[in-house]
Parts: C-alpha cells; structure tokens; sequence
C-alpha cells in the first residue's frame, strides 16, 4: 500500500503534465492555408512530338529524344541513325510528367504506325533540323521570360498576374 500511494502523486502530476502540455495556445501560429497546396494537387503536362512508326519521342522544352533500346527508354539530344523521323507522320501530344514512353501502349494504340512506313533520310535530316530550331526558340523565350522576372524582381513589384 505504501507503493501505491507514493506512485499516486507521482502518475497525477504525470497526467496533468501531459494534458496540459497539449493545449498550449499560440496566438501567432495559423492553419496553413488551404490554396497553399496548390502545385501539388494539379499535375504538370509537357509537350511532345511524337512519331509512331519509329516509337521516338521529342520534347521541345528540352531538346531530348525518348526512343527505345532493348526493355529502357534511353533519353538523348542525338537520335541514333537507326531512327528515321517523318513529318508526315508527327503527332503532337500533352504527357503528364517528363517520361512520355510510360504511356506508350495507349500511344501505339491511339495513333498506329503506318505499315507501308519508308523513312527518306532527306526528310529525316529536314525534321531534326525543324526540333532544334523549335528547341532553340523554345531557349529565346524562356530566357526572355527569365530576364522579365528578374526586372520584376529587381523593382520589387508584384508579378503581373497577381494585380
């Protein structure tokens, strides 16, 4: 009995610690804000090009080719020769995310790859040449943005879009 009665005290005080310890007020402390979590909720989309009969993807924000070896997906800024491109046959396409080939399958389905399909090397060279000069538009413009930014930034006003 005399134990219980020393751990009485001991467990009360416990108690009280705890329960009071989870009720502290912070006046300065607030919610988060429910539109805080915007980027998250809302997925980003890129832009391809993409060429069924030679399973070749372009992103022209990038510069890079998707385009199959074996069982992976190689990303790069130079096609392999064995990759013929046709504008004939380009197709433009909005992916969620940076890895387009996730969804090949369903692109294979939805726009088939022509069965009479001859790649001619002149138009091969005229398309890789049309994606760089996209690719490198796609630069002037960001850099441009980029440069608007910053005088923005530097005036220390608000962007825009938030008046």
């Amino acid at each position: 009995m005399n134990v219980s009665r020393s751990l009485k005290p001991f467990v009360l005080s416990l108690g009280l610690f705890i329960g009071l310890t989870g009720c502290i007020y912070d006046p300065h402390y607030s919610a988060p804000v429910p539109h805080a979590y915007y980027p998250y909720y809302y997925p980003f989309y890129y832009d391809y090009y993409f060429y069924p009969s030679a399973r070749v993807y372009f992103n022209f924000s990038t510069g890079h080719y998707y385009y199959p070896s074996g069982r992976r997906w190689i990303s790069s800024r130079v096609l392999p020769p064995k990759f013929r491109l046709d504008s004939r046959e380009r197709v433009t396409i909005q992916v969620e995310g940076d890895k387009p080939f996730l969804k090949n399958k369903q692109h294979i389905q939805k726009y088939r790859p022509r069965r009479d399909y001859r790649a001619d090397p002149q138009i091969h060279r005229k398309e890789q040449r049309q994606n760089l000069h996209l690719y490198e538009q796609h630069q002037k413009k960001q850099k441009k943005y980029e440069k608007e930014w910053k005088k923005h930034k530097k005036k220390d006003r608000k962007p825009y879009w938030s008046y």
